[in-house]
């Protein structure tokens, strides 16, 4: 019990401090004359044949600097057997059109074993929380952060650093499998012409990871449509945008 009103202290005092500063770091939104850009994306997310979770994500962007956060949850179905759900924060600027995350944060809460871990990147240092550990302070991994990486590129690139606030990982492209094709993902999804970007990384030792990004252009905007994540021996993780539900706005101050 003291384990667990320590840490809720801990989180209440420090990590949503932090939140708040970190989401008002750059300031966006109270420059004058300048244009502004809101998106908020909507993604399915399936393992297999099954809805597996959801994910909504917001984006802004003002005067080259951005934030980036949203939530991800567990379905219906899949909270009969495990409930999760986690959310994301970051911000940062865009450098030649590629996002650059300076700060950075993931709640992940597992509801069914009833432990939260928090992960925070602030400038060089990443804080790491989880429920029944002492707090951990390590130097925090160079590059973009992972979610940034597979949500906002909006082209194939060549090699990508990339972080999930406590490992980095270096992404190559494997220019053989990234070729133009067609989606056809029915009503309330993408159909139409797209580039899959095909990633490889080192996950562990001598342990290689996969994934695929199908970007297209939608309301004139290069952005990832479809995601799929490949594990060995289990079922892909595949996450389609719902353009149903997608939302854009761009306003001049």
């Amino acid at each position: 019990m003291k384990l667990a009103i320590k840490f809720h202290w801990i989180l209440s005092k420090k990590v949503f401090a932090v939140v708040a500063l970190l989401l008002a770091s750059f300031g966006l939104g109270d420059s004058t004359g300048s244009r502004s850009f809101v998106q908020t994306s909507y993604f399915d997310i399936r393992m297999s044949f099954v809805h597996a979770g959801s994910l909504e994500s917001t984006l802004s962007i003002q005067d080259g600097l951005y934030e980036f956060s949203g939530q991800m949850r567990t379905s219906k179905f899949i909270e009969h057997f495990f409930k999760w759900q986690g959310s994301f924060a970051a911000v940062g600027e865009i450098v030649d059109g590629v996002p650059v995350s300076q700060n950075y944060l993931v709640i992940s809460d597992n509801k069914t074993k009833h432990i939260k871990k928090i992960v925070l990147k602030n400038d060089d240092t990443t804080t790491v929380l989880r429920t029944g550990s002492e707090k951990k302070k390590i130097e925090a991994p160079i590059g973009l952060d992972l979610i940034s990486a597979l949500l906002l590129l909006d082209d194939c690139e060549d090699e990508i650093k990339v972080h999930d606030g406590e490992e980095a990982y270096h992404l190559f492209l494997d220019a053989e499998k990234t070729r133009e094709t067609k989606l056809r993902l029915g009503d309330d999804y993408y159909s139409g012409d797209a580039v899959v970007c095909t990633y490889q990384f080192e996950y562990k030792r001598n342990v290689v990871r996969r994934f695929n990004i199908w970007l297209a252009s939608v309301e004139d905007e290069m952005q990832p449509v479809r995601i799929q994540l490949r594990f060995p021996f289990r079922p892909s993780v595949v996450m389609s945008m719902r353009t149903d539900k997608r939302q854009s706005e761009l306003t001049t101050n």
